[in-house]
């Protein structure tokens, strides 16, 4: 089974997505902003030592998450590749929440600069998952995203230009890894059953209006086994894709 690793694993799909992969046998790092809101696994035990010629000694077994935290994703998935890998695929989770100005700012700057942040660091991040992921054939990099046709009437949405911004890239990045034989895909996710309250879900079918006839939530475990499928065929017929996931109205067919 596969070594995935899990990056954003603190989110509502994060820990869900860790427990399925880990409940069909495969190794998973979950990389946690905030260790304690993370998947149930083990705590970080510290360096491997790749000189000890034991480079593998610190994979998670199958079955088993390990959680790992780190500021700067990009510096620290050759690190963890080296102690905990072979990684195989790279998930890359969008934050449930969307980004936040510095404690004390204010305005449309602030926020364009909290936003810059988060989407320099994405890209980052998907800069270094392709390069770790050419040494092998058959890898996968899925950057999941929030899709915004509900997100006008819930709560809490990150903005859509956070959502686009990361499509494009995923769909630049996609076609020159593709001729490394690594697929790199978008799965734009409808806001999830979990991630508003009931109050809030009958509060938007009145914004939704003809919609809510059509449009029903999915939960979160639905979103997180149709991932962990993807990761499992090793021949996807899908690269440099934005792939919906959703019930009614999909961000492409609005």
């Amino acid at each position: 089974m596969a070594v995935v690793a899990v990056v954003e694993a603190d989110t509502v799909l994060g820990r869900v997505l860790c427990a399925e992969l880990a409940a069909h046998g495969h190794g998973v790092l979950a990389h946690c902003r905030d260790a304690a809101a993370g998947p149930p696994g083990a705590v970080d035990p510290g360096a491997v030592d790749p000189g000890s010629g034991g480079v593998r000694e610190g994979s998670p077994p199958s079955g088993t998450i390990l959680r790992l935290t780190a500021d700067a994703v990009d510096d620290a998935l050759p690190d963890w590749h080296a102690a905990h890998g072979p990684i195989e695929h790279v998930v890359l989770v969008q934050p449930d929440a969307g980004p936040a100005p510095p404690p004390g700012a204010d305005g449309h700057d602030a926020f364009i600069d909290a936003l810059e942040a988060e989407l320099v660091g994405f890209l980052a991040t998907l800069q270094a998952a392709g390069r770790l992921l050419i040494r092998g054939e058959g890898a996968q990099i899925w950057a999941i995203t929030r899709d915004d046709s509900a997100s006008h009437y819930l709560p809490g949405a990150p903005p859509p230009m956070a959502m686009r911004a990361r499509h494009a890239a995923v769909k630049s990045v996609g076609k020159e890894l593709y001729r490394f034989g690594v697929r790199v895909n978008a799965a734009t996710v409808q806001t999830l059953a979990e991630q508003a309250d009931p109050a809030d879900w009958r509060a938007a079918r009145h914004g939704l209006k003809a919609f809510a006839m059509k449009f029903r939530p999915i939960g979160a475990e639905a979103v997180a086994g149709t991932l962990r499928r993807y990761l499992e065929q090793p021949d996807l017929p899908v690269a440099a894709m934005i792939v919906p996931i959703g019930i009614g109205m999909p961000e492409n067919n609005v």
